[in-house]
């Protein structure tokens, strides 16, 4: 029980994802003692600070002690991250980051559609030029501020 810590443990029953395929009849979150200052490894549990562990025993008890439909024990665990350069993200984030990059290459391709049939109506080239090239920088810019957008979103 000393590898727990002091502390109340909170036991998950896995219920779908992750948590239920893994065989294991439970997932403890718990605290426990450092080792050089750094939380230990455990067997599979998920080991948090002291203070850390009693703040969430605290919500959770008063979860359950506010709102009926609040049932202790239930743990659904999604893989919903995925790594690119070492750091985490949302499947969501980077498919709002592609339908960001899409929008801004469907109004290039508006603007570029639009210019081009002003040219064949006028012969003014440089008009032409001038709506592509102002085009092309705005789609670079929005294509360039969804994608720092995006990695800015990311967890180590």
């Amino acid at each position: 029980i000393s590898s727990y810590g002091p502390n109340h443990r909170l036991i998950l029953v896995g219920i779908s994802g992750e948590a239920l395929l893994s065989g294991r009849s439970d997932i403890r979150l718990h605290g426990g003692p450092l080792k050089n200052g750094e939380l230990k490894k455990t067997q599979g549990c998920l080991r948090c600070r002291e203070e850390d562990i009693i703040g969430m025993k605290s919500i959770t008890y008063g979860l359950e002690e506010s709102d009926p439909l609040e049932v202790a024990g239930g743990l659904s665990v999604t893989d919903d991250l995925f790594e690119y350069d070492g750091k985490y993200y949302l499947q969501s984030d980077y498919n709002q980051y592609k339908t960001k990059v899409a929008s801004a290459k469907m109004q290039y391709e508006m603007t570029r559609s639009d210019a081009w049939s002003e040219f064949l109506e006028t012969g003014d080239a440089s008009n032409f030029l001038k709506k592509t090239s102002d085009a092309s920088r705005k789609k670079q810019d929005e294509v360039g501020n969804a994608a720092n957008e995006f990695l800015n979103k990311g967890v180590e």
